[in-house]
């Protein structure tokens, strides 16, 4: 009964509300969370959820707070605690009247009161008062009771007695009385449940792929690479990684898994390699699941900024135009005390480009103005539906021929490349988008019969 808990909040616990107690209240008192409840039958349990929010700038760790439980155990349940005698102070007071008569000088009227002032009842049994000095001591009531209790507040009255004295009387008195003891056998408990050292535990990372775009209808392979830093000191025991293998791609094989922790490479041996729905069927979409068991047997702790790397090569296969592909990812951690910690991560989507090679070259030679001369001229279309990339468009220039000029096409002029009978000339693009034309001018000189126009057209074509 009178169950009080109290839950330290510390100051890296922020919004700290009470969720949901199963029996009795609870509530936020400044740094504390404090629940109550009145009454829990043996063999009974209560809890209480809490929803708190750690916000920390280090990644130390630190503590929760401590949890006190003060609570009564009702009266029988300990066997040993009956006590047997009682003793303490009485909360008492005595009074004597003394009244002289107004007819009856040096008469006095004498009364005894006892005024029970504590919170127990008690008991009077024999009072006597003496009268007088040491050599004139006189008994002048002698009262043994039975049956008197006076309660806790009340006043019990003598029966009054008379005396005569020229002096106004002074008495001796001996009082017996008792406590009427009240036992209650109640226990109280309390328990002090120490705080917890919390470790600040994250992880982050990404996923990657070295390709983004792939061709359609075309086996491709990419490798994956997933890579996991654990931020704050890490006691993982197991990891555990869900992966996706979209559709039209197959399976990896365990034997090209590579998984490294910290400069140390994980045995094939060492980690369990499965998919669900089993089966190697490229049509749907399947979960990859590789568990890492015994870590901190095999590896320890991991420290601060520890990185798990695993890299794996995927096929793609055939996978048909206009369609893309995500591949998310799990990494639960498991620790010890028992917990998990969690980072998901989707990467960029695989698109698959649907690029077929279509060009348009073509070349024109046309006397210039004086005799020798010739001005030529290159065309390139890029026919096909995707950009093109690293595009060398070449030309050669025949031996007794010299190059009177050369264009400067999109900030690119030509590398100039001599050979055993002529000249090659090449201009190098990085990228012709698609329906791009490329047109490229330069002349050319020579003189004599031997170098006819027939001679050029002849030899420019390489």
């Amino acid at each position: 009964t009178e169950i009080l808990v109290k839950k330290a909040i510390p100051p890296e616990f922020t919004d700290a509300d009470v969720v949901n107690t199963s029996v009795g209240r609870a509530r936020r008192d400044g740094n504390e969370i404090v629940w109550t409840i009145d009454e829990l039958d043996g063999g009974k349990s209560a809890s209480m959820e809490l929803k708190i929010k750690v916000l920390t700038n280090e990644k130390k760790a630190f503590k929760s707070g401590e949890i006190t439980a003060k609570y009564f155990v009702a009266a029988g349940t300990y066997s040993g605690l009956k006590p047997e005698f009682v003793d303490g102070w009485s909360d008492q007071i005595h009074f004597v009247d003394r009244d002289e008569r107004d007819e009856e000088p040096d008469v006095w009227d004498c009364t005894f009161e006892f005024r029970n002032r504590s919170e127990f009842p008690m008991r009077l049994e024999h009072y006597n008062f003496v009268f007088g000095d040491e050599n004139t001591e006189t008994r002048v009531i002698d009262e043994t009771l039975s049956d008197v209790v006076i309660q806790p507040g009340e006043t019990w009255k003598a029966k009054p007695w008379d005396l005569k004295s020229e002096d106004e009387p002074t008495f001796s008195e001996n009082i017996l009385y008792s406590v009427i003891a009240d036992t209650e056998a109640k226990l109280s408990m309390g328990q002090t449940l120490s705080p917890i050292k919390l470790r600040i535990l994250a992880l982050e990372g990404k996923k990657t792929f070295s390709k983004s775009r792939i061709a359609s209808y075309r086996e491709t392979t990419i490798d994956a690479t997933i890579e996991v830093m654990t931020q704050g000191k890490s006691p993982i025991d197991r990891i555990r990684i869900e992966d996706r293998i979209p559709a039209n791609f197959k399976n990896p094989l365990k034997e090209n898994m590579k998984i490294v922790i910290e400069d140390k490479e994980i045995p094939v041996d060492d980690f369990t390699f499965s998919f669900e729905p089993a089966g190697d069927d490229v049509a749907i979409e399947r979960k990859m699941i590789i568990e890492i068991k015994d870590v901190l047997e095999n590896i320890g702790e991991l420290d601060d900024e520890t990185t798990i790397k695993i890299t794996y090569p995927l096929v793609a296969y055939k996978p048909p135009k206009d369609t893309s592909y995500t591949a998310p990812i799990l990494f639960q951690g498991f620790v010890k005390p028992a917990g998990t910690i969690e980072w998901s991560f989707t990467p960029d989507p695989i698109v698959v480009a649907h690029e077929r090679r279509r060009t348009h070259v073509g070349k024109s030679i046309a006397p210039g103005a004086a005799k020798g001369d010739y001005d030529i001229v290159l065309i390139y279309l890029n026919k096909g539906d995707a950009a093109k990339s690293d595009i060398s468009i070449s030309d050669f220039v025949p031996a007794g021929f010299s190059i009177t000029s050369a264009a400067t096409v999109k900030d690119i002029a030509p590398e100039k490349a001599g050979q055993k009978d002529g000249t090659m000339l090449t201009w190098t693009f990085k990228e012709v988008a698609p329906n791009e034309e490329i047109e490229i001018k330069y002349s050319i000189h020579g003189e004599g019969d031997e170098y006819s126009l027939k001679n050029v057209e002849a030899k420019a074509f390489k």
